[in-house]
C-alpha cells in the first residue's frame, strides 16, 4: 500500500519539478515523506519532509509549514529521536495557534504530549492530552479527541487513575462512533 503510494507520488514530484509548480513539489514532497516513512525508511523520510518544510517556507505558507513541521516531528518521535521532535512540534504549535488552526493545534498538543511521556514527564503529558482533547471537543474534531481522550486514558492508567482511565476509554469510544 504505502510502496504503491510511494510510486505515485514520486512521479507527482517528477511532474511538478518538470512544471516547476512549487506548491504542488512541496505538496508532494510532503506526501512523499509520509509513504516513505509507512515504507520504514525513517531517514529518507526525514529528507524529504525536511524538504517541503524549506518550499512551504519559502513560499510564505505557514499552513503547510506547519503542518510539514507536525509531520516532520511524528518521524522523528517514532524514529526515537523525541528530543528533536519537540522544537518541530513547539513552533508547529506557535503556527496552529496564531492562525486559529483548531484541528492543527489539537494534533500538535497531543504530539508534545506523547514527548512529553517518551521524557517520563507525566504531569506535562497528562495535561498536553487534556488540551488536545478541550481544544477538538470544542471545535468538533472529534477523531482527534478521541485519540487525545484514549491517550489520556492509557497515562491515567499507568498511574494508577483506574477510575479516570476507565471513564476517558469510555467516551472515547463513543467519540469514535
Amino acid at each position: 500500500e504505502f510502496d504503491h503510494a510511494s510510486g505515485l507520488l514520486e512521479e507527482a514530484v517528477r511532474l511538478a519539478e518538470a512544471a516547476d509548480d512549487r506548491e504542488c513539489l512541496a505538496t508532494s514532497l510532503n506526501d512523499l515523506g509520509l509513504a516513505v516513512k509507512g515504507c520504514g525508511d525513517a531517514e529518507r523520510a526525514t529528507a524529504l519532509l525536511e524538504r517541503a518544510l524549506m518550499l512551504f517556507r519559502h513560499m510564505g505558507n505557514q499552513a503547510q509549514a506547519a503542518r510539514a513541521l507536525n509531520n516532520l516531528g511524528v518521524n522523528l518521535l517514532y524514529g526515537g529521536d523525541p528530543a528533536r521532535a519537540q522544537p518541530m512540534f513547539a513552533e508547529a504549535l506557535r503556527v496552529h495557534r496564531a492562525l486559529g488552526d483548531r484541528p492543527g493545534t489539537a494534533a500538535t498538543l497531543n504530539n508534545l504530549a506523547q514527548v512529553a511521556q517518551a521524557a517520563d514527564e507525566a504531569e506535562s503529558a497528562f495535561a498536553l492530552y487534556l488540551e488536545s482533547y478541550a481544544v477538538a471537543r470544542e471545535a468538533s474534531v472529534y477523531p482527534y479527541a478521541a485519540i487525545a481522550r484514549e491517550n489520556a486514558a492509557a497515562l491515567a492508567r499507568e498511574r494508577g487513575d483506574l477510575r479516570f482511565a476507565d471513564e476517558a476509554y469510555r467516551e472515547s469510544l463513543d467519540l469514535n462512533l
